[in-house]
């Protein structure tokens, strides 16, 4: 059996422990060590087999809040605790979302604004509140701020390949610096 497509994106490594079982089949990772438990949107888990069986026919309800979800929404949690899951992955898609900077802003005062607005929403979703107008605020915003927020990632993504360039640059130096001083030791040695 494959792992989802969503999971298999992830490249941290997903939490498990021997005691982890589904809720759905009551089947332990004790007993199966290839078990693995996916999450769905509503942050219910499922073993991998109990997606399949579940979703294979195409959308169902989830079997404990029967929200509507569909096979290639489950994916592997990264946390123990599922509020910490569930806040990691609000809080990334909103900063997908308000990806604006300091800088856009003609007023400290301005951006701090900003950021309590966004921070508003984001306690909006975690704590389910008004989840509908929260979605409408957050997917009109999207639509009309697209070509800046496509701005602020290609800036962002500019940043960071630098950055990794700057640090493999500052590794490479290290390493022949090592290399350089591991030669002088060995010419010591030879001279005496």
């Amino acid at each position: 059996m494959s792992i989802l497509a969503s999971a298999k994106k992830q490249d941290i490594t997903a939490y498990t422990t021997k005691e982890d079982s589904c809720p759905q089949c009551q089947r332990m990772r004790y007993f199966n060590e290839k078990m693995m438990l996916l999450v769905g949107p509503c942050y219910h888990r499922m073993c991998e087999l109990c997606v399949d069986n579940t979703f294979d026919a195409g959308p169902a309800p989830c079997p404990e809040c029967h929200r509507i979800l569909r096979k290639n929404e489950f994916y592997q949690p990264i946390f123990e605790d599922l509020t910490v899951e569930r806040e990691v992955r609000v809080r990334a898609r909103m900063a997908a979302a308000y990806n604006k900077r300091q800088e856009d802003f003609k007023s400290l005062k301005d951006y701090n604004d900003y950021l309590e607005m966004v921070e508003d929403l984001t306690m909006k979703l975690l704590y389910e509140e008004d989840i509908d107008q929260t979605d409408y605020i957050i997917e009109k915003y999207k639509r009309d701020n697209n070509a800046q927020i496509e701005r602020n990632m290609s800036k962002q993504q500019r940043e960071e390949k630098i950055q990794r360039m700057v640090l493999e640059q500052e590794k490479s130096k290290k390493q022949q610096m090592r290399e350089e001083y591991l030669r002088q030791l060995e010419d010591e040695k030879r001279e005496k």
